[in-house]
C-alpha cells in the first residue's frame, strides 16, 4: 500500500486551494514523510555499499595493490617488461566481484579501456592513494573523468544550478548526517545519481561477456528508466522527468551510446571548483 501512497497525496494537494488547508494535511501525514525518508535513507545505504569497496574485502584489494607495486618496481628496475612477466598474471573483474563495483571497473577499464598503459600500470595510477571503503574516494570516481575523456565544453545554466554540491552529497552519505536531514530534494538526486551508476558499471561489466544475451541498447535505456523509476517511487519521490534540469542530465545520458562517458564528461565539468 505504501507505494501507492505518493500518488494520493499529490492528487490531494493539487486539490487544496490554501496553505490553511495544507498545513494540518502535512501535520496529519508526517509519520508517513517519515517513513519515506528512512526508505530512501536505507535505498542510499545499499547503493552506497553495492558500489564502494567493503571493509571485509580491503585485505583482498590491498594485496592486489601490492602485487601491481611489486611488478612496477621490478620493470622499472630491469627496464624491461619482459623481465617482469614471469610475475604477470591477468587480473579479472570476474575475480574481485566481493569488491564493489568501482574496484570492478577500474579493473575493467584495465583490461579494455587503459590509454596505452598496462594493465599492472593502470591499476596501480588509479588505486594507489584511493581507499575505495571511504565516500570520498566514490564521489572522485563518479565525479571525474578519465585521462582521455573529454569534459563537455557548454553546460546550460538551469543544469548547473541545479546540482547538489559536493559536501551536500557526503552528508547524504553519512548515516549520522542524513537521520537528520530534511533535504528531500538532495536525496532524490543523490539516490538517482549511485542508481544510475550502479545500472550501467553493470551493463558494463557484462559487455564483454560472450555468453550473455544483452539487451539492445534501445531496451537497456527502456529498462533504466523503469528500475529508476521504482525506487524512487518506493521511496516516495517523482519519476525521472525530462522537464527536470537534474533529472535531464541522466536521461540524456541514458540515451547516448555510451551513458557512462557521456555522465562523467558532463558531470565532472558541473562541480570543477569543489572540492570532496
Amino acid at each position: 500500500m505504501r507505494a501507492i501512497i505518493p500518488d494520493l497525496y499529490k492528487k490531494r494537494i493539487k486539490s487544496m486551494n490554501s496553505i490553511d488547508e495544507l498545513i494540518p494535511f502535512l501535520i496529519a501525514n508526517r509519520e508517513n514523510f517519515k517513513a519515506w525518508n528512512k526508505t530512501a535513507g536505507k535505498t542510499l545505504k545499499k547503493l552506497a555499499d553495492e558500489i564502494i569497496l567493503p571493509a571485509r574485502s580491503k585485505p583482498k584489494v590491498d594485496k592486489l595493490k601490492r602485487m601491481v607495486s611489486r611488478y612496477q618496481s621490478a620493470k622499472d628496475h630491469y627496464k624491461n617488461s619482459s623481465k617482469t612477466s614471469s610475475i604477470y598474471e591477468e587480473i579479472r573483474p570476474e575475480d574481485y566481484k566481493d569488491c564493489g563495483l568501482i574496484v570492478r571497473e577500474i579493473i575493467f577499464d584495465s583490461i579494455y579501456d587503459n590509454y596505452d598503459l598496462s594493465q599492472y600500470e593502470y591499476i596501480k595510477e588509479l588505486m594507489s592513494n584511493n581507499n575505495y571503503t571511504k565516500i570520498s574516494a566514490l564521489l572522485r570516481h563518479l565525479l571525474t573523468t578519465s585521462e582521455g575523456t573529454q569534459k563537455a565544453d557548454y553546460i546550460p545554466y538551469i543544469v548547473r544550478n541545479n546540482f547538489p554540491t559536493k559536501k551536500i552529497i557526503s552528508d547524504l552519505l553519512s548515516e549520522e548526517k542524513i537521520s537528520t536531514s530534511r533535504s528531500y530534494d538532495s536525496i532524490r538526486k543523490m539516490i538517482i545519481l549511485l542508481d544510475f551508476y550502479r545500472f550501467w558499471v553493470n551493463i558494463k561489466l557484462s559487455s564483454k561477456n560472450d555468453s550473455c544475451m544483452s539487451l539492445s541498447k534501445e531496451d537497456q535505456t527502456k529498462t533504466y528508466i523503469e528500475e529508476t523509476d521504482a525506487c524512487l517511487y518506493d521511496c516516495g519521490y517523482e519519476n525521472l522527468y525530462a522537464g527536470n534540469p537534474y533529472d535531464w542530465i541522466f536521461l540524456c545520458a541514458a540515451n547516448s551510446d555510451e551513458p557512462l562517458v557521456f555522465f562523467k564528461a558532463y558531470f565532472s565539468e558541473l562541480l570543477p571548483e569543489q572540492q570532496v
